[in-house]
């Protein structure tokens, strides 16, 4: 970036324009040779002047050129980016069209899995489209990278990192909700299984991947509830830091914090869904009265019991990262 001492090109062309200006009208009045000889003097010194300016305003003509040059390239590759966003909308949204129409024909209209993930994934690339067109105005503005940092400065009167945080918790918070709505309509569906695969058992296999689909959206309910308290946390703590309440460093180790917070409560509902998922299927291969029916649960039990491993793992591991953060915080002040 240019100091701020320093004259732009601008300046320097029109200050030189302005000396030779001046000499060019004194040369054309004056006729007394005294008042020559002192123009002579300010010639001389004029063209030194100018000469200097000129030296300094290629250097920053040369600086502006490759900022310019900078942010062509940031813009360039942020609306090819845009176009390619663009495009994939518009197939989300005929193929949104095409599961609706679908669903119609078999009369199964409203509420259906294939359908709430159609719409999700409209939903989030239609986010992604808007933040990129932030992410254009904000390069056009400053001729940077887009900042999203929590304590990012506001750009001339624009609040873009606020902008895009509200953009992410609506996307979050419909997520949330669509993933709501497959879970219960999974567990309904594996009721209604259970309690028929009782009766026939050539309907455990329908069972045991209505669970495992279960088991997937509840995952997903709990990544959206994950990443909708990590924004909601970094709109608060932005707000914090605008009105001069915390400072840049205090906002980092703060969200940093609730991040942590957030991943261990969704370590620990995939830590339960992990054991939940091993007992049902340690269940279900008792009361299995077929050979090979026992031989392949007793393979999903294995899968279960490794997955119920790693959760454990993965559990600890987080709490004690947590631990460290909140000691490194507690010793540095949060500061």
């Amino acid at each position: 970036m240019n100091n701020a001492h320093q004259p732009r090109p601008e300046f320097v062309r029109h200050l030189a324009w302005q000396v030779k200006t001046t000499i060019r009208r004194e040369n054309r009045f004056s006729q007394r040779p005294g008042r020559r000889r002192a123009w002579e003097k300010l010639r001389v010194s004029a063209l030194v002047l100018i000469s200097i300016l000129v030296g300094v305003g290629g250097v920053l003509a040369k600086e502006e050129i490759q900022e310019v040059q900078a942010q062509e390239v940031l813009l360039a590759r942020i609306r090819t980016e845009l176009k390619t966003a663009e495009a994939q909308l518009e197939l989300g949204r005929s193929r949104l069209q095409e599961i609706e129409r679908e669903l119609a024909e078999q009369g199964q209209q409203g509420r259906h899995e294939a359908l709430i993930a159609a719409v999700l994934s409209v939903g989030e690339i239609e986010t992604t489209v808007l933040k990129l067109r932030l992410d254009e105005e904000e390069i056009q503005k400053t001729g940077k990278e887009p900042n999203d940092e929590v304590s990012a400065p506001i750009v001339e009167r624009r609040d873009f990192v606020t902008e895009r945080l509200h953009l992410d918790a609506a996307l979050a918070e419909e997520r949330l909700s669509g993933w709501k709505r497959s879970t219960k309509e999974l567990e309904d569906l594996v009721r209604s299984l259970h309690s028929t695969s009782e009766e026939k058992e050539s309907l455990g296999a329908a069972l045991g991947e209505a669970r495992n689909r279960l088991q997937e959206t509840r995952t997903n309910v709990g990544e959206a509830e994950r990443a909708l308290r990590v924004i909601r946390v970094k709109l608060l703590r932005r707000q914090n830091y605008l009105a001069g309440e915390i400072s840049a460093s205090e906002v980092k180790t703060q969200v940093r914090l609730e991040e942590l917070d957030a991943e261990l409560l969704f370590r620990e509902l995939l830590h339960r869904i992990a054991h939940e998922r091993l007992w049902e299927l340690q269940g279900s291969a008792t009361q299995a009265r077929a050979a090979e029916i026992r031989r392949a649960r007793s393979e999903a039990i294995r899968r279960a019991q490794l997955e119920a491993l790693t959760q454990d793992l993965l559990l600890g591991l987080t709490q004690v990262e947590i631990e460290m953060g909140r000691s490194a915080a507690q010793g540095g002040g949060g500061s």
